[in-house]
């Protein structure tokens, strides 16, 4: 099962990779900086910053196909081994902590995989279409974005097996999507202040409230990458979209641990609504 699913994992990130690499990565000479690449790949269209209206934030949706996937294809795989596995190892095995530490370690591994798998294939790919400016800076930006994309996965992924121990498989799937969906909708409004003129600094306060709005690299700036980040849209701070997203996964590990312990989980039939 852990090896089918990995193989799963493979497959997606070779797949999109390539998808990624055609469908996102294009740059308006022959050549392109790896920190250009890294934008584009959080949203950016060429040299410039991820947008509001309507068109760019469906092509924001149309970006963050590969990460949908993922969480729905994994956001079940906790939980089915828990139906599976709980008889048989909470029968003998009283410290549900640790089964819960090693199963989601084994998620976070696969989150990982796709994500370092699915980037270095955009990057391969496209260092045979054009060529690759690569820089101190850029090779920064690119740990970065990977670091946040496995936080932001993850978390996704880990929460909807929970809700799924809570509410059943088909209920947490449209709850989790439904959130992202409302998540990403509301950047709309975004648009709405500018027209506006509401100021940037109540612009970035509005967007750091939102999940979605930390994983577009277009809308950050400064740090160790000032170079890189000059001419974006927005000024958020990489180091606290890092933290928010650190606590964001965080308090959902915890709150994961609480939910496991429930002894009652053992007898209930989430899917068939019985107990």
């Amino acid at each position: 099962m852990m090896w089918r699913q990995k193989k799963t994992v493979l497959l997606l990130g070779s797949v999109f990779g390539i998808y990624m690499a055609f469908a996102f990565v294009n740059p308006w000479e022959g050549n392109i900086t790896l920190a250009e690449l890294v934008l584009q790949l959080s949203g950016s269209r060429g040299a410039f910053s991820l947008g509001c209206s309507l068109p760019e934030l469906m092509r924001y949706v149309l970006r963050m196909i590969p990460c949908y996937v993922v969480i729905m294809i994994l956001g079940n795989s906790l939980y089915s081994h828990f139906c599976t596995a709980s008889i048989y190892v909470f029968s003998r095995c009283t410290n549900r902590l640790k089964w819960y530490g090693q199963t989601a370690l084994s998620l976070l591994g696969d989150v990982c995989l796709f994500e370092i798998l699915f980037t270095g294939t955009v990057i391969l790919v496209t260092m045979v279409r054009y060529k690759i400016i690569f820089s101190p800076g850029g090779f920064l930006l690119l740990g970065y974005h990977i670091l946040i994309y496995v936080m932001w996965i993850f978390t996704w992924v880990l929460l909807m097996n929970l809700c799924a121990m809570k509410t059943g498989s088909g209920t947490a799937f449209m709850v989790i999507m439904g959130i992202l969906a409302v998540c990403t909708a509301s950047l709309s409004l975004v648009h709405k202040m500018e027209v506006e003129e509401v100021s940037k600094d109540t612009i970035e306060r509005f967007l750091s409230f939102n999940p979605v709005a930390h994983t577009i690299l277009g809308w950050h700036g400064g740090a160790f990458a000032q170079a890189e980040l000059a001419g974006n849209r927005y000024s958020m701070n990489l180091w606290v979209s890092a933290a928010v997203l650190f606590l964001f996964c965080l308090a959902v590990l915890l709150a994961g641990g609480a939910l496991v312990q429930r002894h009652e989980l053992l007898t209930e039939d989430i899917e068939l609504g019985a107990a």
